[in-house]
Formats: C-alpha cells, structure tokens, sequence
C-alpha cells in the first residue's frame, strides 16, 4: 500500500467490529459486544468505571446540566477540532498540508 493509504488502513479486526471503520471502537473480547462512536464511548468508560466501583473521576462533568451541555459541545468539537486535525494529518504533500492546517486554526 502507499504511503498515502498507510493513514487510512483500517485492521480487519476494527472493520469487524465496526464496519464504517470509526475509532473510537471498543469492543469486548469476552462478548464481541462494541461501543462506537466518541461521546458514547466516554460514557460507556464512566459507567462501566461507576459499576466496577472504581474511584477513578468521571470524564463528564458532575451535574446534568455540565453534561448536557458536553453532548451539545461534542458534535462540534469533532466537527470543528477533531476532524480537521486529521485532515492534516493524512495530507502527504506540504502545501495540502499547508491548507488543511490554515483551514483549521481559522
């Protein structure tokens, strides 16, 4: 494969447990059972944490309305930061490189 398509190579085990080939993925080893999708994958984190009993800080805020307020933000932080970062980071050639960069800090 090129360079080019190195970034974009998914493994066969990410395909498998998610088709669209979108990380985050998590998946069960013991079940097979998959979490996909950013905002579902921290909360999947804090309540699995939350029934292991874990002490660990939760990811979202404390209060309802702190996290209701994180799911209206999420969408556009990934469409905004997330996904024009990776942008420049699957560009090969400078200049396009170049681009995606200007187009992300303005």
């Amino acid at each position: 494969r090129s360079e080019e398509a190195a970034y974009h190579w998914k493994s066969p085990e990410l395909i498998a447990a998610n088709p669209a080939g979108m990380v985050p993925t998590l998946r069960d080893p013991a079940s097979g059972r998959v979490v996909k999708e950013s905002l579902v994958a921290v909360e999947f984190i804090d309540d699995l944490a939350a029934e292991r009993g874990s002490s660990t800080p939760s990811l979202m805020p404390g209060d309802a309305f702190g996290r209701a307020h994180a799911r209206v933000w999420a969408p556009w932080v990934n469409a905004k930061c997330c996904s024009p970062y990776y942008s420049v980071l699957c560009k090969q050639d400078r200049a396009e490189q170049r681009e995606a960069f200007d187009d992300l800090v303005h």
